[in-house]
């Protein structure tokens, strides 16, 4: 009785544990936000959820992470790719889709010049293997790009 009691904690555990997988989330951010908030928006995700046996990859970004400043803020173990991706193209959108979706990646961030070349499972809340950021133009309104303020 005590065993199948423990056996079924297991089971409930590891069954919530996957449903928090799935439950993984894209945030949307505006692409011609200053390039410090967009690094900043990088630093805290990356912080809350990155897997060091994971990808950190980052598509068409603006800018390349320094390795040097990454091991100064303790980010410098996490494997970082950056891919360069042709803009408006069928097999771009298929490759943004299946980096998103293989579990391969922790986080997967999309510098877009248009939410048209998104593919659909970041636009219609579908489950992903992984977190997503979205720099794109478009619609101000649906990005919740909040100001960051630098104190001295």
């Amino acid at each position: 009785m005590i065993a199948a009691q423990q056996h079924a904690q297991l089971n409930q555990h590891f069954l919530l544990s996957m449903g928090e997988k799935a439950r993984s989330f894209v945030e949307f951010h505006a692409y011609d936000s200053p390039l410090l908030n967009q690094w900043h928006h990088l630093i805290a995700s990356m912080r809350a959820n990155a897997n060091k046996r994971q990808w950190v990859t980052l598509i068409n970004p603006p800018f390349i992470p320094n390795d040097q400043y990454l091991n100064e803020i303790g980010l410098g173990d996490y494997y970082v790719r950056i891919i360069r991706l042709a803009q408006n193209s069928e097999a771009t959108t298929r490759y943004i889709q299946r980096c998103v979706q293989n579990g391969k990646s922790s986080i997967v961030a999309v510098w877009s010049n248009s939410v048209d070349e998104l593919p659909e499972v970041l636009l219609n809340e579908s489950p992903l293997g992984c977190q997503a950021l979205v720099f794109s133009a478009g619609n101000q309104a649906q990005f919740r790009d909040q100001q960051l303020e630098i104190a001295f």
